[in-house]
């Protein structure tokens, strides 16, 4: 292949390496992810901050914005700018694949004209979907057929891993021109009628994080469900899923006559088709970390309480689910190809299987859950030794020990991740292999520290250690007293700013609004 993955250097902190060799990367920590919450929503606060610390993901990869837009043109001039420039300027980007959206009232963005279905006209794109297309919103113009192939999907059984920075050809990486790069966009809940309480949606943040690598036993479950012919048209591709999951070691059956697997309690994952799902008197158990849709034409059509939610299936313990924001048509290419499952088998984390299993680009597909889920995952073990634990000063060195859990698998790299951005690389590794790091080029203060491993398996299998340490080279502190500590939005609050270790040349203030808080920075 002609392209391995991103270049992981960052200016005079870099190792020595080979020069120009490119790393791969398989998402699946929080270092992978950039987390949206709309400041503007209370449950999107809540609800966000509580995967931010599930997921633990780095503070640097939290961005505060309004999510939604009033037309795909105005999203890509403002959203997707912001988002784009927030990868760029806090020099996260070669780390970040998924785009992760906290909960939300917005489940789609307007955009007529642009996408052409001769079957039912193309009005909405998915929220999600939008942010997956950050890096090929050019190509979307007027006209643009709906059959367009989503260059990710693959018709091979074997997994992949996914980087956000690679393009695809064809389902395989590629540096040619006509490949395409995505980023996986997901929607962790939705606050409107129809969605979940936040209560559930945390809970099912806390399960998908937990299932995390335990390589859970169960069955995967394929629905024949004859007697609804429009949304059946997966079924002919069920038998040799389940051949290729069997053929893994998985278990999988194909039932025939029934809308879910009633009875069963060992379900890992379910695709059928059907409109309206009678889970109250299934007596089914969903186990954590499944992913279950049902193809049918309103599944994630949020504002309409016509046909079973996506959200329903939150509620029944599944992980993540899928659906359109509109009437779609039955295009077996719209929706998930029952791939997914034996790619999800293989270790790949739930998101990337999913977009990996669409056949047409996903305008109108909502992808709903948490994307990180990998039950599957051989996650690589690592430690590190050398951060101490007062402030530093100078030049450290730190010593990663990392071993790869995988059958037959070795670490392929090893990053040293500082506040998110990638700061040094170690390729191929071997024993005694060390980062060095000059503290002076970081700025006094706290300090989020991370070492990140990966495998060379198909997938990419990564893993990684969470620290912190706390530098102090220029003697420099700021302060900032108020008077009083506390009051309401008619209380005159006095800031006093103070300084040491140099010769206090400007002070001042900057505010900016989130919601009805108002924070001021020195």
């Amino acid at each position: 292949m002609a392209t391995l993955g991103r270049t992981r250097l960052s200016g005079g902190l870099a190792l020595a390496m080979t020069a120009g060799l490119a790393l791969p990367v398989c998402a699946g920590t929080g270092e992978n992810a950039l987390l949206i919450i709309d400041p503007t929503n209370p449950v999107s606060v809540r609800v966000g901050n509580h995967y931010k610390a599930v997921r633990n993901i780095p503070d640097s990869n939290v961005l505060y914005l309004h999510s939604g837009a009033n037309s795909y043109a105005e999203f890509v001039a403002t959203n997707q700018a912001a988002f784009v420039d927030t990868l760029a300027q806090r020099g996260i980007g070669p780390m970040v694949d998924y785009v992760v959206l906290a909960p939300s009232s917005i489940f789609s963005i307007p955009a007529t004209g642009l996408i052409v279905d001769s079957c039912s006209t193309v009005r909405r794109f998915s929220i999600s979907s939008c942010y997956a297309f950050s890096q090929i919103s050019s190509t979307i113009i007027p006209n643009t057929p709906v059959e367009t192939t989503n260059q990710v999907y693959s018709t091979s059984d074997v997994a992949s891993w996914f980087d956000a920075s690679v393009g695809f050809v064809n389902g395989v990486q590629s540096g040619a021109p006509t490949a395409r790069r995505f980023y996986i966009g997901a929607l962790l809940g939705y606050t409107g009628a129809t969605g979940n309480s936040p209560e559930a949606i945390m809970s099912m943040i806390d399960r998908s994080a937990a299932v995390d690598g335990t390589r859970p036993a169960g069955t995967f479950y394929y629905m024949n469900n004859p007697a609804d012919t429009a949304r059946n048209v997966r079924q002919p591709t069920y038998a040799a899923a389940v051949s290729a999951l069997t053929t893994r070691g998985a278990l999988a059956q194909q039932l025939s006559n029934l809308e879910l697997p009633t009875n069963r309690q060992d379900i890992l994952g379910i695709m059928t088709g059907a409109s309206n799902l009678n889970f109250a008197g299934s007596n089914m158990n969903i186990l954590p970390g499944a992913f279950c849709d049902h193809l049918t034409s309103y599944a994630a059509t949020l504002d309409s309480t016509s046909q079973t939610k996506v959200s329903a299936w939150i509620d029944a313990g599944a992980s993540a689910s899928a659906g359109t924001v509109e009437e779609p048509c039955n295009y077996t290419g719209k929706f998930p190809h029952a791939r997914l499952h034996v790619w999800y088998y293989q270790g790949m984390p739930l998101g990337a299987a999913y977009f990996r299993s669409l056949q047409y680009m996903p305008y109108q597909n909502l992808f709903y859950g948490d994307p990180l889920t990998r039950p599957f995952a051989r996650i690589p073990t690592v430690s590190a030794a050398g951060i101490p634990s007062g402030p530093v000063s100078g030049t450290i060195v730190i010593s990663p020990t990392t071993a790869a859990t995988a059958p037959g698998a070795s670490i392929l790299a090893i990053d040293l991740v500082v506040d998110g951005v990638v700061r040094q690389s170690i390729a191929s590794p071997v024993a005694g292999r060390t980062f060095t790091l000059d503290t002076s080029t970081l700025s006094d203060g706290w300090h989020d520290v991370r070492i990140v491993a990966r495998d060379n398996s198909a997938v990419r299998n990564q893993g990684r250690w969470v620290g912190s340490m706390v530098t102090r080279n220029f003697w420099r502190t700021v302060s900032l007293g108020v008077e009083p500590d506390t009051g309401d939005l008619s209380q005159t609050f006095v800031f006093t700013p103070s300084a040491t270790g140099g010769t206090v040349t400007q002070s001042r203030s900057e505010e900016r609004r989130v919601g009805k808080e108002c924070r001021s920075r020195w």
